[in-house]
């Protein structure tokens, strides 16, 4: 589910050109140029696949995709540690949000994080469609900060070296301080450099920062092409602003995010909170060129000879002096080129899970001298896309050049869902053919038999332990010709696809083989046109206009009850039966047990509620009744 949300910006801001300008330290940089555009907020009350939106600390942006990620630092109070995709978009100073996922960030086995240890704070996308993200770690509870790599679909793919001082010593006089890890991370344009910032000083080097008070923060830097640190600079946060209210009330100051211009350059969100006053926030470009690596130096507050150069820093903008009243922002992120050739960029505040106080809000800039985004979308078939497995290969990615028939059409309010199958298919009996398309409000209307081409982002949609469900999230969809011959219905069964009789399924799907497991049989079909000849039905219809059957007239199916149902065993619950679904051809007539149906039927084949389904696209063929009606039974029924 989704919603969108939207505010225009004061009218003195629209019609009034607000900026700041600073110039880079380095000889021949670009001018960095920011403009505020318009704000909105997300509701604090909004839920999202079962997930409260909020606590979102981190961004990152996918081009190919037009998507943002947004991190929530969520550690299992309001739901799992998570990322939601976003789609930002501006006009005339109208800011509108659509939140159109949630995604759970999973271990290395699939199993969930340890409630309260996962506080990830930052998120980067790279150009291979995984995601890096840092955390600050929970020293008190013994847990390190981390820098990790993730798959699209939420796993985890594996973790980068972090040096031994932003650990806890024995005696805690060492290492990031709570709630003071890595806050800011960042990816170099060209994808070979990771920044990763911490908010304030480790405990070793120096105070937090305080009133009057700097604090010598780190920036680490990763070669990420051979995966370990290679510099790391010392960076100075300012002061505290503005005096507490009363004084000795809670007040900071610190880094919340950073971006990354090239491998030298980057911009610096410093964000302060006093009580009384509120929040400042304040960016800055950074420079390090002419900084001290000070990577081997395991405490910035004892060393031998000179003091570290620190990287140098211009103010590009007090948020406050472009008319801005920052909340909470901790996930800043570039976008897509805006009309005039600038960049977008997007801040967003941590509204810490508390609607009633902080908002989840968004704020919208156009920024020139930034670089430009890069683009990395493959191109694929509906076979490459599917893979051999339950889970296609491009989960999360953004795909390009998807092309099939549509075969079918499920109705939607807003925009289109509908099924494609490749023309000719791959020939490669392990993947399917076909997908199911979800296409928003404004992308071409497609009909049974259009020829089309789709980009757009892979989901695997699955609730609870349901087997996933491949989906494109069409983002443009092109009509190449109309009246295209559709494919040819693969049968089960006899004469097509053997559906195994066995066994249901590997152990967390973890072996795919179609000839042993039913599941893996009818994975390699899901989204494709098929044919059930000779049904029998087992299971009579429901109240939803579902019923059970097998094909192939029964043969190959044991033991039968007199009934003519399929009796269940423990070692056999007959996998081989396919639920008749009427979510495209209503109201089935009433069928029972023993039925047959005198003609075969044909549909699309999907998963939902637990069961592998045949959508029937035609009317169902005339009924050959059975021996299976008004059954009588000495049951008799208690309160339980």
């Amino acid at each position: 589910m989704g919603l969108r949300v939207s505010r225009t910006a004061p009218e003195k801001l629209i019609l009034s050109a607000i900026t700041a300008i600073a110039l880079c330290a380095s000889a021949g940089a670009p001018a960095i140029e920011i403009e505020f555009l318009g704000q909105t907020e997300i509701p604090g009350d909004l839920e999202v696949d079962n997930t409260r939106v909020g606590g979102l600390s981190g961004l990152t942006y996918d081009p190919g995709c037009d998507l943002f990620y947004a991190l929530s630092d969520d550690r299992g109070a309001f739901g799992m540690p998570r990322f939601y995709a976003l789609r930002v978009t501006e006009s005339a100073g109208r800011v509108d949000v659509d939140v159109l996922g949630a995604t759970v960030l999973r271990d290395a086995d699939g199993s969930p994080f340890n409630r309260g240890d996962f506080d990830a704070e930052a998120v980067a996308l790279a150009g291979d469609g995984t995601l890096y993200l840092s955390t600050e770690g929970v020293p008190h509870r013994g847990v390190a900060p981390v820098v990790a790599r993730f798959a699209l679909d939420g796993s985890l793919l594996g973790t980068l070296l972090v040096p031994e001082h932003y650990l806890a010593g024995g005696e805690g006089g060492k290492g990031v301080a709570d709630n003071l890890g890595f806050e800011g991370l960042a990816l170099s344009p060209d994808g070979t450099v990771l920044f990763a910032a911490t908010e304030n000083a480790l405990l070793q080097d120096g105070p937090a920062a305080d009133l009057g008070t700097q604090s010598p923060s780190r920036l680490l830097v990763f070669d990420l092409e051979k995966g370990s640190p290679s510099a790391e600079y010392l960076y100075v946060v300012e002061p505290v602003p503005d005096a507490p209210r009363p004084a000795g009330a809670f007040h900071m100051n610190g880094i919340s995010e950073i971006l990354a211009l090239d491998r030298d350059r980057l911009l610096v969100l410093e964000r302060s909170f006093s009580a009384g006053v509120g929040n400042r926030c304040r960016l800055y470009l950074v420079d390090l060129t002419g900084a001290t690596n000070i990577l081997g130096w395991d405490s910035l507050a004892d060393f031998d000879g000179a003091p570290p150069v620190a990287a140098t820093k211009v103010l590009v903008a007090d948020l406050e002096e472009l008319g801005v009243d920052p909340d909470n922002l901790e996930a800043m992120a570039f976008g897509p080129h805006l009309s005039d050739g600038r960049r977008m960029l997007v801040m967003m505040s941590d509204n810490n899970f508390q609607p009633s106080v902080q908002d989840n809000q968004v704020l919208v800039f156009a920024v020139s001298g930034a670089p430009a985004p890069v683009v990395n979308v493959p191109t694929v078939s509906i076979g490459e896309l599917q893979g051999a497995g339950h889970f296609s290969p491009f989960v999360g990615r953004c795909v390009a050049g998807v092309e099939g028939v549509v075969t079918a059409i499920l109705g939607q309010k807003n925009g289109q869902a509908f099924w494609m199958q490749g023309a000719a298919g791959d020939d490669d009996p392990a993947t399917s053919d076909g997908v199911l398309v979800t296409a928003l409000a404004g992308t071409s209307k497609v009909a049974v038999g259009d020829l089309i081409v789709v980009d757009g982002r892979v989901e695997e949609r699955s609730w609870d332990l349901e087997l996933p469900v491949t989906r494109i999230f069409a983002s443009h969809v092109e009509i190449a010709r109309h009246d295209h011959p559709l494919p040819d219905a693969v049968v089960i069964g006899d004469g097509g696809r053997t559906i195994p009789r066995g066994e249901v399924a590997s152990r967390r799907l973890q072996v795919f083989d179609p000839s042993r497991y039913a599941a893996d049989a009818f994975e390699t079909l899901e989204g494709m046109r098929v044919r059930v000849e000779q049904p029998v039905v087992v299971g009579p219809t429901s109240r939803h206009g579902e019923f059970v059957v097998v094909g192939d007239g029964g043969r190959g199916s044991a033991p039968w009850t007199a009934a003519g149902g399929l009796r269940l065993t423990h070692c056999n619950v007959h996998p081989e039966r396919v639920v008749i679904d009427d979510a495209m051809v209503r109201n089935p007539p009433p069928l029972a047990v023993g039925d047959r149906l005198e003609g075969p039927v044909e549909g699309i084949l999907h998963s939902t509620y637990g069961s592998y389904k045949v959508l029937n696209t035609q009317p169902l063929p005339a009924v050959n009744p059975g021996g299976g009606r008004d059954q009588p039974t000495a049951l008799v029924g208690d309160e339980n």
